[in-house]
């Protein structure tokens, strides 16, 4: 059923395994087509039981490639083109009985023209052969594989006691999935034997793809002495083929290895030494080529590509669409996708970056444009029609009808003027709107003038021919078929009966020599209905008169009409959407990739290469109109990794806009969030009912870096000019601040939310100075975050906890690392601190160490609390370190701890610098809000210990003391600092990373 109209049936495949991953497709393109691929859990959610399968998909859900349907669409003219739909959401529910197979789907999208649209299929499905679906069932890996040439061959899979694991057929160039569980493994480690390969031929090898898990894993020392076999320790499996070998490097690798000899034989997945518990995985491709191991992967890619171009119904683009953007669209997709399956990252990106441009083309060129450019230019040709027939009747005119075609002239003129000005190419949604919107109601100004021209041309023969008279009712029947569109026959027919009878009601001319009988008597024009020549002359050019108005305003509402249904800032608007959803999903990729990586910083590192492609994303979202696809584009460019480590997944889910929207309203504050791509800053604020604004503007980013380095340095020296350093902080706050200070809230205890970027993740936002001269702090609560992304689990931790009534703090270690001097005065101050609690845990002196922090934090104190030395170490950021007494204990392994407190005091040396990446400053902080806290009170470049004593001693006793969080808290603590005319260099250098309480 497509929108509750029943189509004709449809070929639909079906396939689904244990894994979740799941597939339907639909061999053909006619309407009721159907293709929908689950491989991931961001594609929607799947549930399998022995009895069937149910799948769903939600507005929060990210596929790359979501479920598609086909369906005729009807252009504004009327013209049918059979169009996929995208599904924004849908249900499969599938149960198996049997031999038969049943089940529902249920998909719901937008079609072109922006109105919804649904599909539903039910399908009925029996075993040709009365055989048990669930018994035949295979992986889907096998499934989806190539099927290329070669004969079925019997196959098995046996343990090392010879047990059958996965009996099986293998056809050439088709995958052979092993699930293999392998128990009571040799002393050699677990073993797995795949034999019945007879006569193997290099053209149609068999891939075996397994997973091995070991059961008891061998020890260290354990060798395996198998003929042939040449082992190494760093070798997670080992396939044998005779007395040859090749191995698959790494645990969970992929690589492929290729063999000689092909012949009669067998081939095994032997465990080696060091073999870990959790499964080993890997493929190995069985093919008769020793020279080059990877000639089998590059022949499945090719053959691959092939099958995506005849996917697409073209092997490749002809000569006449080459230029064509959807014909390069349709390459630029296939590029990408195999340069992913390929792993191939500086293709992915670069293809990825042409994609999005060539989306940014679609958006903004003839498809949006096209028909608006059209229907300017035919306008206006029909108006300059019109108005030469106008100016021709004009010349035949004298007294009023010559002035009143004069004043329809002019009109006419107004009015193509005022068309031939407006913008072919608008530059946004907003302008186009406009345009359309002054071209519309031009139409309309100039059909009501010319109806007023038509009443008063024919109020004109009045005198002549009155309201009675059968000349004029005809006339008006005349008029109005040629208002109504009649056709071009009807219209000459009537127009010819009407002079026909003005000639009748002609009186002769007394004395006329050649005055002859008329045809036939008409007795309607007797006595006064007859007229006199002149009077039939003015009659006559009254109607040509009207003729031609009437058919002016007629053209004139069929451009108006046309413009209507062609609704081209709709189509604008609705290009513009699928676009940007089209160039979200693009930015997925990088998030699948990203989920591949093991370690974080081969995840920052990841991050850094796709900077290019995120800048092009967020600006391309915000000038299609979308600020919440930008937003969400945003976050995605910013500490994904942290993100990882943040949620304890191997991949954080990617922020759709649906995502985006969700996050904000569960959040309930106000965000400042800023984006800089080159020249451009793009500034994102956040209301408190989840709105977003945009602050787009130009800026020279060579100038803002100089001014927030510069500000650095002034913090970081001895003697400090207090007079740059306040020029440097307005003139940074007349950038950052005064173009979104209006939208953010009076309130000075509402908590807003910055989210730096890039050179700015060093610039202490809350010290900018505003219009008036006044410090951001004073004006508002701020807290800091690398990304809104990390809210959610931040907000997790949040849960329950109340005030801090316990501290435990490590205070001026010793000894300190060489080159740094002790901290007596913190040492000796810190009790003004510690007083403030109803329980203190101090840790000084020798006591200071990783053993006494990891004891204290494992006691859930609400402050946790080292006042020591650190040093941010930007070329190796891991290794940026606080001093311990029992040494220098480094954010990397600072991100192995676990700290189950509310808030992290790091009283030190800038604890919040590092190394600046697209994943946030990579140090302390970092390092430290991972390990558990809510938030971290850091500093961003070095402090004087009588500066931190007296922050940290107003801060302590504000949150203490009064119902205010520990962002209010600390804003209280700065404020009396500036109230004391202190210098921002002493209060300005702590910063709340994380959320306020």
């Amino acid at each position: 059923m497509l929108d509750g109209e029943p189509c004709p049936a449809v070929e639909i495949s079906v396939e689904w395994d244990l894994s979740s991953q799941f597939l339907l497709n639909s061999p053909g393109m006619e309407p009721g087509s159907l293709t929908w691929v689950v491989v991931e859990d961001e594609d929607a959610d799947v549930t399998v039981d022995g009895t069937g399968i149910a799948v769903t998909l939600g507005p929060l859900h990210a596929p790359i490639a979501p479920p598609m349907w086909w369906r005729t669409t009807h252009s504004p003219m009327g013209i049918g083109f059979d169009l996929p739909v995208q599904a924004d959401t849908g249900t499969a529910h599938l149960a198996v009985n049997g031999s038969a197979l049943q089940g529902k789907i249920t998909l719901s999208g937008t079609t072109l023209t922006g109105h919804p649209t649904h599909y539903e299929a039910t399908i009925t499905a029996t075993s040709v052969d009365d055989a048990p679906l669930l018994d035949r069932s295979s992986p889907i890996s096998r499934n989806i594989a190539t099927t290329a040439g070669g004969n079925e061959r019997a196959v098995r899979l046996q343990d090392s006691r010879g047990v059958d694991m996965a009996p099986g057929a293998a056809k050439g160039d088709e995958h052979l999935d092993l699930p293999a569980t392998v128990a009571d493994p040799p002393a050699a480690g677990p073993s797995a034997t795949l034999t019945g390969l007879p006569e193997m031929d290099v053209n149609h090898p068999a891939t075996v793809v397994g997973t091995a898990h070991a059961s008891a894993p061998p020890s260290p020392d354990e060798r395996i002495n198998a003929p042939g076999m040449e082992c190494d320790r760093t070798t997670g499996i080992h396939v044998m083929r005779g007395g040859q070998s090749a191995g698959l490097r790494g645990v969970s690798s992929e690589e492929r290895a290729g063999f000689a000899s092909p012949g009669h034989g067998s081939a095994g997945l032997v465990g080696m030494d060091g073999l870990a518990e959790d499964a080993v995985k890997g493929e190995v491709t069985l093919s008769g080529n020793e020279d080059d191991p990877n000639d089998e992967l590059r022949r499945k890619i090719a053959h691959w590509d092939d099958e995506l171009r005849r996917a697409a119904g073209d092997e490749e683009p002809s000569e006449a669409d080459a230029d064509s953007v959807f014909a390069r669209m349709r390459v630029l997709d296939q590029r990408i996708s195999r340069n992913f399956v390929e792993n191939d990252l500086a293709a992915m990106m670069a293809g990825l970056r042409d994609a999005t441009a060539l989306r940014r083309e679609i958006s903004f060129g003839e498809l949006v444009t096209g028909a608006w450019e059209r229907f300017l230019r035919d306008t206006g040709d029909t108006l300059a029609f019109d108005r030469q027939m106008v100016e021709a009747l004009a010349a035949m005119s004298s007294g009023r009808l010559s002035l009143l075609l004069a004043d329809s002239a002019t009109d006419l003129d107004t009015s193509i003027e005022l068309l031939s000005g407006l913008d072919r190419t608008p530059p946004d949604l907003d302008a186009f709107s406009g345009e359309v919107s002054s071209a519309a109601g031009e139409l309309d100004r100039l059909a009501t003038r010319l109806h007023e021209q038509i009443a008063k041309a024919l109020a004109a023969d009045l005198h002549i021919i009155d309201d009675n008279h059968p000349l004029r009712s005809a006339r008006d029947d005349l008029l109005t078929l040629l208002a109504s569109a009649g056709s071009p026959e009807d219209l000459d027919l009537r127009e010819q009966h009407w002079e026909r009878d003005l000639a009748t009601a002609i009186q002769p001319t007394p004395g006329h020599s050649e005055v002859t009988e008329p045809a036939s008597a008409d007795s309607r024009f007797t006595g006064s209905a007859s007229l006199g020549a002149e009077e039939a002359a003015v009659v006559l050019l009254v109607k040509n008169v009207a003729v031609v108005l009437v058919g002016a305003v007629a053209r004139v509402e069929h451009c108006h009409e046309q413009l209507r249904r062609l609704d081209p800032v709709g189509n604008a608007t609705f290009v513009r959407a699928s676009n940007a959803d089209a160039i979200a999903r693009l930015g997925r990729y990088v998030e699948r990739w990203r989920g591949r990586l093991e370690s974080d910083w081969e995840r920052i590192l990841m991050m850094e290469e796709a900077r290019e492609l995120h800048g092009q994303l967020v600006g391309t979202m915000l000038d299609l109109g979308a600020p919440i696809d930008a937003l969400a584009a945003s976050e995605m460019a910013r500490a994904r990794a942290f993100a990882d480590l943040m949620t304890g997944r191997k991949a954080a889910p990617a922020l759709t806009p649906a995502r985006m929207e969700a996050l904000l309203a569960d959040y309930e504050s106000p965000i400042v969030e800023y984006f800089r791509f080159g020249d451009r800053l793009i500034i994102f604020v956040t209301d408190l009912d989840g709105r977003v604004h945009t602050v787009d503007q130009h800026v020279d980013h060579l100038a803002l870096r100089a001014l927030a380095g510069e500000l650095q340095h002034w913090f970081r020296v001895t003697k400090v000019d207090d007079v740059r350093t306040r020029e440097l902080l307005r003139a940074l706050g007349e950038i950052l601040w005064d173009p979104i200070a209006h939208l953010l809230p009076t309130d000075p205890d509402i908590a807003v939310t910055l989210v730096p970027h890039d050179e700015l993740l060093s610039v202490p936002l809350h010290a900018l100075i505003d219009a008036e001269g006044r410090y951001l702090v004073e004006r508002h609560t701020t807290t800091v975050l690398p990304a809104a992304s990390i809210l959610p689990p931040l907000l997790a931790r949040r849960t329950g906890m109340g005030k801090p009534t316990r501290i435990c703090a490590l205070v001026d270690p010793e000894p300190m690392p060489v080159g740094y001097r002790p901290l007596p005065i913190l040492r000796g101050g810190f009790r003004v601190v510690s007083e403030l609690f109803a329980e203190a845990e101090i840790h000084a002196g020798a006591d200071a160490t990783e053993d006494a922090l990891v004891a204290g934090a494992s006691r859930g104190p609400g402050v946790l609390c080292l006042a020591t030395h650190a040093e941010a170490l930007p070329s190796d950021p891991m290794a940026s370190f606080v001093a311990l007494a029992s040494g220098k204990l480094t954010a990397d392994v600072v991100h192995g701890m676990e700290l189950p407190v509310a808030l992290v005091v790091l009283a030190a040396c800038e604890t919040g610098g590092g190394q600046v990446t697209g994943d946030g400053v990579i140090g302390l902080s970092r390092a430290f809000l991972s390990a558990g806290p809510v938030a971290v009170l850091m500093t961003l470049w070095p402090v004087v210990e009588r500066d931190s004593l007296r922050v940290l001693r107003r801060f302590h006793e504000t949150h203490l003391n009064t119902p205010l969080g520990t962002a209010q808290a600390l804003r209280e603590a700065q404020c009396s600092m500036i109230a004391g005319s202190a210098a921002p260099r002493s209060w300005a250098a702590f910063t709340l990373f994380g959320l306020a309480r």
